[in-house]
């Protein structure tokens, strides 16, 4: 008698025990998602898009329960989003790739979205981030910025522009760009964003010997200073609407938008402003 008591209280236990399962897709719910086996009883059990855990005896009939041997008490992780239209994404993501400091440097042909689950929440993203912040390649994470657990990952067929040096360069020597030819690659592996970021426009030195058609790196190369220790610079000193500029000598080195020490010529101490030109700094609002 007691053993069959034993029994009936485990078999109890075993059918009211919640059985946990994940369901992920695209809405809606159907009952076929739950159990497989209920392609000719199929039915829509959550029209719209969901995330969370639902109880099949909120949703399923006592009848489905019986037949298909589920507990009422069961829950289930029902993840159903929205598909997003793809073409919209990829536009969205070609869109924001344009937009980026190094896209000057990269021709974009095609992007190729390939995570098998795609939600219409994408659409929503306001910003982007690369996961990798410091190279790009065929294959690439983005993140969104709001949400970082938020991954997608793409392929891009694209193009990357390097910078050939024509001669020989010695180290410490200023970067001429007369010296250099561009040449476009297929972007296979990673590519250093620093690299596709070289502007040219700024003075670079090199660090050290580069050789005929050799690719140029940043790693090859230091900005050179806007000013330098020592420079004879001129100096606007602006107060209100009134402008007056004089000479004077630096005592530090910077780049533009840095403060630096400068002796006015005539002057006993040094004071700070700020590089605005080569050669030139601004002294005042």
């Amino acid at each position: 008698m007691r053993l069959l008591v034993i029994l009936l209280l485990l078999s109890f236990n075993t059918q009211s025990q919640a059985v946990e399962r994940v369901v992920r897709g695209y809405s809606p719910l159907m009952l076929s998602d739950l159990f497989p086996e209920a392609k000719e009883q199929d039915r829509t059990l959550l029209p719209e898009p969901v995330k969370k855990w639902i109880r099949l005896g909120e949703y399923l009939t006592s009848e489905e329960l019986k037949r298909y041997s589920a507990s009422g008490n069961s829950t289930v992780w029902v993840d159903k989003c929205e598909q997003v239209d793809g073409k919209i994404l990829r536009n969205k993501i070609t869109s924001w790739l344009t937009k980026q400091a190094w896209s000057n440097s990269l021709r974009i042909s095609k992007v190729t979205l390939t995570d098998k689950r795609l939600c219409s929440d994408w659409l929503s993203v306001d910003q982007f981030s690369l996961l990798n912040s410091q190279y790009i390649g065929r294959k690439i994470s983005l993140i969104n910025t709001d949400k970082p657990s938020n991954v997608l990952t793409i392929y891009l067929s694209a193009e990357y522009r390097v910078w050939i040096s024509e001669v020989g360069i010695m180290a410490n020597t200023l970067l001429r760009k007369n010296t250099l030819v561009s040449s476009w690659k297929v972007l296979m592996n990673s590519v250093s964003l620093n690299d596709l970021t070289i502007d040219l426009a700024l003075d670079w030195k090199t660090r050290k010997p580069i050789e005929a058609g050799q690719i140029i790196s940043g790693n090859m190369l230091v900005q050179s200073a806007i000013v330098e220790v020592g420079d004879q610079v001129t100096v606007f000193l602006v107060k209100g609407g009134l402008t007056i500029d004089v000479t004077a000598r630096a005592l530090g080195r910077g780049y533009v938008g840095d403060q630096v020490l400068i002796l006015v010529d005539g002057a006993k101490s040094p004071i700070k402003g700020e590089v605005v030109h080569k050669g030139v700094v601004k002294i005042g609002a």
